[in-house]
């Protein structure tokens, strides 16, 4: 796990406060589309603010694969997690969004599509 998913994961976990959603300037999750999914199928995260560099999502605190980033809209590949819930947040020059809930599902999907 890279540096930037364990500053993610413990957002979304609630360990850190400073740079962790409720960020006027920083990004805003507003919906994961589908809210679940299999490892390695494709999700829409759709929100505002996503302009700037360093971005990225991470799952549960691992690190998404990032196919396409707008400014209101990511297609990422959610990564190999056990199922269950989990959580999902973004990450845009260095503050992180509010974290909103996704159910893994078990099966694994190995060509990017919706489950």
């Amino acid at each position: 796990m890279s540096l930037r998913g364990l500053l993610l994961g413990a957002c979304a976990l609630g360990l850190l406060a400073a740079g962790c959603g409720d960020d006027p300037l920083g990004p805003s999750l507003e919906a994961v589309l589908p809210a679940q999914g299999a490892p390695g199928a494709s999700v829409d995260l759709v929100g505002e603010r996503f302009e700037g560099a360093p971005r990225g999502a991470a799952f549960g605190g691992l690190d998404a694969v990032v196919l396409e980033w707008q400014a209101r809209r990511a297609r990422v590949l959610v990564p190999a997690l056990a199922p269950g819930l989990t959580t999902v947040v973004v990450m845009v020059d260095g503050r992180v969004s509010t974290p909103r809930s996704f159910t893994v599902l078990g099966s694994v999907r190995l060509d990017g599509g919706a489950h």
